[in-house]
C-alpha cells in the first residue's frame, strides 16, 4: 500500500536514502568532531558555558568545514535523487510523484529509443548538477575560507614569485597535468550529450554523432522545455534531494555527536546500530 501512495511514496524514499548513507556520513562527521581540541571545552566549561553554548560556538565551527564539503558532494548528485531506489520502488500509480530526471530520461527517453530527447533532458541534468556544485562552492569559500578549490589557487598565489627548488616545479606540472587529463576526461560525456543533444534522432540512433552534432536540430531541447512531465521531474528531484541532504546532515550530526563522547553509556551499541 505504501509503494502506491502518493502520500507516502516521497517520505519513505527520502527515509530510506538517509538510512542508506548514515553509516559513512556518520564517520566523516565523528572524524570532524574527535578533531576539535578537547581544551577547548574544558575553557568553555570554565568560562560558564553550557551545553548548547559548547555547541554552538565550538562544535559548529569545527565541523562547518567537513559540513560545507558534505554539501558540495551532495548537490552534485541533486538531480539523480536516489535513481536506484526509484527504479526498484515505484510504479505507474506514483509516477506524478516519484518520477525524477533520471528515472523520466529512462522511462521517456531510453525506453522509447528517443536517444536525442535523452540526452537533451541529460544534458540539462548536467549543467544544474555543475551550477550547484559551484554554487556552493562559492558559498563554502565565502562564508567558511574553505573549497574544493579555493586552499590550491591561495597557495598558488602565493608561491607566485618566490624561488623554488626542481622538485617543486615538477611536482606542480605533473599536477597541472593530471589537473587537465581529469578535467578532459569529466568534460566528454558533456560535450557528448551537447552534440547528440541537438544531432537528429537518426544520426544518434546510427552512432555517428561523437564530438560535433550532425544534422544540427533543437527540436529535443524545445520539445523538452515544453513537456509538463519534464519540468514535474525536475522539481520531484530538487525536493527529493533538498530534503534529503538536510536531513541526512541533521541524522549524522546527532548520531556522531554523542559516539565522539568517550564516556557516553551504550556508546557501543549506538556505535553498531549507526553504522550498520
Amino acid at each position: 500500500a505504501f509503494m502506491i501512495s502518493k502520500q507516502y511514496f516521497v517520505p519513505l524514499l527520502v527515509i530510506t536514502d538517509v538510512w542508506k548513507y548514515v553509516g559513512i556520513d556518520s564517520i566523516v562527521y565523528l572524524s570532524a568532531l574527535t578533531g576539535i581540541d578537547p581544551g577547548l571545552y574544558e575553557a568553555a566549561k570554565l568560562d560558564g558555558a553550557n551545553k548548547m553554548q559548547q555547541i554552538r560556538h565550538i562544535t559548529v565551527p569545527g565541523v562547518s568545514s567537513t559540513f560545507f564539503i558534505m554539501l558540495i558532494l551532495s548537490l552534485g548528485r541533486i538531480l539523480d535523487a536516489g535513481h536506484d531506489q526509484i527504479i526498484a520502488l515505484y510504479s505507474k500509480p506514483v509516477y506524478e510523484v516519484a518520477d525524477v530526471l533520471t528515472t523520466y530520461i529512462y522511462r521517456t527517453g531510453i525506453g522509447s529509443m528517443r536517444f536525442s530527447y535523452s540526452a537533451a533532458v541529460g544534458l540539462f541534468s548536467s549543467l544544474i548538477g555543475l551550477i550547484m556544485v559551484c554554487l556552493s562552492n562559492w558559498l563554502s569559500r565565502k562564508y567558511n575560507q574553505s573549497s574544493v578549490w579555493y586552499r590550491r589557487l591561495k597557495c598558488m598565489k602565493r608561491t607566485r614569485g618566490i624561488q623554488r627548488s626542481r622538485d617543486e616545479v615538477n611536482f606542480d606540472a605533473v599536477n597541472m597535468t593530471l589537473l587537465i587529463i581529469f578535467s578532459a576526461c569529466c568534460l566528454f560525456p558533456l560535450i557528448n550529450l551537447f552534440a547528440k543533444a541537438v544531432s537528429s534522432e537518426s544520426a544518434v540512433v546510427r552512432g555517428e554523432v561523437i564530438l560535433w552534432p550532425v544534422g544540427f536540430q533543437l527540436e529535443s531541447v524545445t520539445f523538452m522545455l515544453q513537456q509538463h512531465g519534464f519540468q514535474r521531474a525536475f522539481l520531484n528531484s530538487v525536493k527529493v534531494t533538498v530534503l534529503g541532504t538536510l536531513l541526512n546532515a541533521a541524522v549524522t550530526i546527532l548520531a556522531a555527536y554523542p559516539l565522539s563522547r568517550k564516556q557516553l553509556k551504550g556508546r557501543r551499541i549506538l556505535q553498531f546500530f549507526v553504522v550498520f
